[in-house]
């Protein structure tokens, strides 16, 4: 058994062996493009749709459940 496959060496003195692999991401991965018109067609439809939901679960229950 080597010294590092022993139980009683905590890790930190393991971490210096351990080498983490570089990232490599190509310009073309990395590189963000402009927002397309179908994304702000998306957004805007939701947040509308949003609005009108709870406008409408508003309504139902201030028209049937009317307080006092």
């Amino acid at each position: 058994m080597t010294k590092l496959d022993s139980a009683k060496i905590s890790s930190s003195k393991r971490a210096h062996f351990i080498e983490e692999a570089p990232i490599i991401i190509s310009q073309d991965d990395a590189r963000q493009g402009p927002m397309g018109y179908q994304v702000a067609h998306v957004l805007g439809f939701g947040i509308a749709g949003t609005i009108f939901a709870n406008t409408l679960v508003f309504m139902y229950f201030a028209w049937f459940y009317p307080s006092g």
